[in-house]
C-alpha cells in the first residue's frame, strides 16, 4: 500500500467503530473498482482503435480546416 492510501486508511480508522484493517479493506475495494473501470475503458478504446482504417482518414482540406 502506498503512503497516500496508508494515510487515508489511518485517518478513516479514527472514525468511531472503524478499525484500521476495515479502512484498508474499503480503500482496497475502491482501488479495485477503479482498476476495473479503467480496464473497461481501455478495452473500449482498443476496440475503437481496431475499427480504424486508413480509408477513414481526413482529406487534406478537412485536416487543415481552421474553422472555429
Amino acid at each position: 500500500m502506498d503512503d497516500d492510501h496508508y494515510k487515508r486508511a489511518q485517518a478513516a480508522a479514527v472514525a468511531p467503530d472503524t478499525s484500521f484493517s476495515a479502512s484498508c479493506q474499503q480503500l482496497r475495494s475502491a482501488a479495485e473498482t477503479e482498476i476495473e473501470r479503467l480496464n473497461q475503458q481501455e478495452r473500449e478504446i482498443r476496440n475503437r482503435i481496431a475499427e480504424f482504417t486508413a480509408s477513414a482518414r481526413l482529406s487534406r482540406e478537412d485536416a487543415h480546416d481552421r474553422r472555429a
